[in-house]
C-alpha cells in the first residue's frame, strides 16, 4: 500500500503585474494557510519520503512549509517541469517514475488540473480544489509503475477554510 498526497499551492500574490506567472510567490494568506495545512496533514500522515512540486515559485514555496514540517532534506524535493500546467497525463508519468522504495509522496501542483484529478479520484467530490487544498489517497500498489485512480481510496480532502480560524 501507497500514500499520495495531491496538494495545490498555497494562495499566490498578484501584486506584481510584471512578474512570469512561474515566478508569482505566495501572498500572505499563502504563507499563513500552508504551515497550517503541513501541521494538519502531519497529525494524519506522519510520514512523506518525497515531495515533487512543479517548478513555479509558489508551489516550490508551498512544498517548503511541508518540507520544514517533515524535516525533510532538501534532496527529498524534487521540483519538476513536467507538472508545472500540465495535464493529469503528466501527473501519471511522474508517478509511474517513482522508485518503488518510496511508500509516500506528495505532488503540489496547479489547478484546473488538481480539480479533474479530484473528480478521477471522487465524482462530485468538488467542483474547485481551493489553493493549499490537499486530496489524500491509499494506492493498493507495491510499484508505482502500477498506478491507476481505480487502485486509490481517498484517505481525505483537506483545504484551509477546514480549520479553525480560517
Amino acid at each position: 500500500m501507497k500514500n499520495l498526497v495531491f496538494i495545490r499551492h498555497a494562495k499566490s500574490s498578484w501584486a506584481d503585474m510584471n512578474l512570469h506567472d512561474k515566478d508569482r510567490p505566495l501572498n500572505k494568506r499563502g504563507v499563513r494557510d500552508a504551515p497550517r495545512m503541513a501541521a494538519f496533514l502531519q497529525e494524519r500522515l506522519p510520514v512523506i519520503d518525497l515531495i515533487i512540486p512543479s517548478i513555479a515559485k509558489r508551489t516550490r514555496e508551498t512544498a517548503r512549509f511541508f518540507q520544514v514540517q517533515y524535516g525533510l532534506s532538501d534532496l527529498e524535493i524534487i521540483p519538476t517541469e513536467a507538472l508545472y500546467h500540465s495535464g493529469v497525463d503528466a501527473y501519471f508519468h511522474q508517478i509511474w517514475s517513482l522508485d518503488e522504495t518510496v511508500e509516500t509522496v506528495v505532488l503540489v501542483g496547479h489547478n484546473p488540473t488538481l480539480t479533474e484529478i479530484a473528480y478521477y479520484i471522487q465524482p462530485g467530490l468538488t467542483e474547485n480544489v481551493p489553493t493549499c487544498g490537499m486530496l489524500w489517497v491509499e494506492v493498493d500498489i507495491n510499484n508505482w509503475a502500477d498506478f491507476d485512480f481505480d487502485k486509490v481510496a481517498l484517505k481525505g480532502y483537506y483545504y484551509p477554510k477546514m480549520l479553525s480560524g480560517a
